[in-house]
C-alpha cells in the first residue's frame, strides 16, 4: 500500500487495531475486539473490502472460476484450477493484478477456492474477506 491508495477501510482497520491494543492492557482481547469494532464502525469497512468468486464450476477434477476484487465487477479475472494437481493451469489477471507484483487478489480467490476444496463444498459464488 503506497500513501496514494489508502482507502477508508485501510484507516478503520488501523484505527480499529491501535484502539484495540490500547483496550487489550486492561480487558480479554474478544472484549477489546467488541468495543473498538463498535467504536470504529470496523464491520462495515469489512464488509465493503471483499472479493467476490463467481461462476464457480467443479467438472471433474477441474474448477474454474471468475474472481473480481471488491465490488468491482467489470475489473474480472479467470482461472482454471486442477484438483488432483494442486495447481492453478490456465489464468487471465483482472486489471487490478495485472499491474501489480502481488496478484493479491488472484492469490485471495485461489486461497478461497483451496478452501473449498479442503471442504468439498463448491458454491457458484462466493465471497472472502481480505482481512
Amino acid at each position: 500500500m503506497s500513501r496514494k491508495d489508502i482507502k477508508e477501510h485501510d484507516r478503520v482497520l488501523i484505527e480499529h487495531k491501535l484502539y484495540e491494543m490500547k483496550l487489550n492492557k486492561n480487558m480479554i482481547h474478544t472484549e477489546a475486539h467488541s468495543i473498538a469494532t463498535r467504536k470504529y464502525g470496523y464491520q462495515k469497512g469489512v464488509d465493503e473490502y471483499y472479493g467476490n468468486i463467481g461462476k464457480n464450476k467443479k467438472t471433474n477434477n477441474i474448477i474454474s472460476a471468475e474472481y473480481f476484487p471488491e465490488d468491482s465487477r467489470q475489473d474480472i479475472g479467470t482461472f482454471i484450477y486442477d484438483i488432483e494437481k494442486h495447481e492453478v493451469i490456465e489464468h487471465k489477471y483482472c486489471q487490478r493484478d495485472s499491474k501489480a507484483n502481488l496478484k493479491t487478489y488472484f492469490n485471495k480467490a485461489i486461497k478461497a477456492v483451496e478452501k473449498c476444496i479442503e471442504n468439498d463444498n463448491y458454491p457458484e459464488t462466493l465471497e472472502y474477506m481480505w482481512y
